[in-house]
């Protein structure tokens, strides 16, 4: 057999300065600095990684990608909030309630109860301070280009790349969709445009998605990657799959009968990493009332 000329063959001796560059180029633009233990599971927000979470309704995925999305925010690094079903104002209602440090409620996040004023105008101007200058929400609906155009922006006018956090992927409208087009195929076609964004683009992208009702089918109602609305696309493109469980112990369930609103369990159980672990379950004290996240150890799933 005759050598082929001008072969693209090269062993990794050639490339190695060139993988090391780009090994380099991953490093972590921030880190979960209030949720340690799952910060070091999923080794910090990298840019180019797309990242799926799952949950049921009222588990309080959107409180966590605020918590998230604001921790970033309050140490300089510009983030895109897009929620499709809250207003920009109830999305930014929810951090100012967790720098309130329990002096008042979600629902007295207003500044209309005298006895609860002072303490909601001091977590607004910590607000203000902290995580506004560097926080973009979107509401309402929105497509591909949008968000491409708008981390564009961010990108020319702050010199920055931005993280993207998506409420939900289900209800970004997809690049020229037919309307006869199954919900599958849109979905498998938004979730690989956030894989292109982020790799293209260079942000990391955080983004809610739907579970199918199998879940509750089942005895055992710990979600699997099965478990996600049309998974096939969304498994393939995501580098990591986190499920945000909010399943009641007992106790728990017995509290909420008698009104009382307990300090819950939200267990982040990490199905698919790339990049590191996976079958790892992320214990997180939950307070739904402060729309708080508190860090607990983690352990295996």
């Amino acid at each position: 057999m005759q050598p082929v000329a001008n072969s693209s063959f090269n062993v990794e001796a050639d490339q190695l300065k060139t993988y090391i560059k780009e090994m380099n180029g991953r490093k972590p633009m921030a880190h979960i600095r209030s949720l340690p233990s799952l910060d070091k599971l999923i080794g910090g927000v990298v840019p180019g990684i797309l990242t799926i979470v799952g949950a049921a309704p009222a588990a309080g995925k959107t409180t966590l990608l605020k918590v998230i999305s604001d921790d970033l925010a309050s140490q300089g690094v510009p983030t895109v909030f897009y929620s499709a079903e809250l207003p920009a104002y109830r999305i930014a209602q929810k951090g100012i309630t967790r720098l309130g440090n329990g002096d008042f409620s979600l629902s007295e996040a207003t500044g209309a109860v005298p006895e609860k004023r002072k303490a909601f105008e001091r977590a607004c101007a910590t607000y203000a301070e902290t995580v506004a200058p560097n926080s973009c929400i979107m509401d309402g609906q929105t497509s591909m280009e949008d968000l491409c155009r708008c981390i564009g922006d961010c990108i020319h006018v702050r010199g920055q790349h931005p993280a993207l956090f998506v409420d939900y992927l289900q209800l970004i409208e997809p690049v020229g969709r037919n309307k006869n087009d199954s919900m599958s195929t849109a979905v498998g076609e938004i979730s690989r445009a956030l894989k292109v964004l982020a790799k293209d683009l260079k942000v990391p992208v955080i983004a809610l998605s739907q579970l199918n009702r199998e879940v509750d089918k089942r005895p055992d109602k710990r979600p699997v990657l099965a478990d996600l609305r049309e998974s096939g696309a969304i498994e393939q493109d995501a580098d990591t799959v986190m499920f945000l469980d909010r399943s009641l112990s007992e106790e728990e369930a017995a509290d909420e009968r008698h009104e009382r609103p307990p300090l819950g369990t939200a267990n982040v159980i990490v199905a698919k990493n790339r990049a590191g672990r996976s079958g790892v379950t992320v214990p997180l004290a939950f307070i739904a009332d402060r729309t708080a996240f508190r860090n607990l150890a983690l352990h295996e799933g």
